[in-house]
């Protein structure tokens, strides 16, 4: 259900700090703390749910990806390790859904070119 995709992905974001020793990713370059306000839950919700549910419910690799992206704070060396070790299409998916098509999470993005 839409709601239940939205209970987990907030969780997964506003708790993102929370298992931060488990990832030796996390552990080398993140550890900032998470700004809750980057993720907009409402955006989430309405605009990316079938994503996050194909991530989130039903894709184990995707979703330990996505927990490790949380968990490098922006970090892009991080974030590259991620995506190597977990990346799959639902997640490349997700990701493209909340930050580049609809900015339901903030981040410095540059442009191409």
């Amino acid at each position: 259900s839409v709601a239940a995709t939205a209970a987990l992905s907030a969780s997964l974001f506003l708790n993102a700090g929370a298992a931060h020793a488990e990832n030796e990713l996390s552990d080398k370059y993140g550890g900032k703390g998470f700004d809750t306000s980057l993720v907009d839950q409402t955006c989430l919700v309405d605009k990316c749910s079938l994503q996050a549910k194909a991530c989130l419910a039903d894709d184990p690799s995707c979703r330990k990806g996505l927990t490790c992206t949380a968990k490098c704070l922006g970090d892009n060396a991080c974030i590259t390790g991620c995506m190597a070790r977990y990346g799959d299409q639902n997640l490349d998916n997700l990701l493209k859904c909340t930050i580049e098509d609809n900015e339901c999470i903030k981040v410095a993005i540059l442009d191409g070119g």
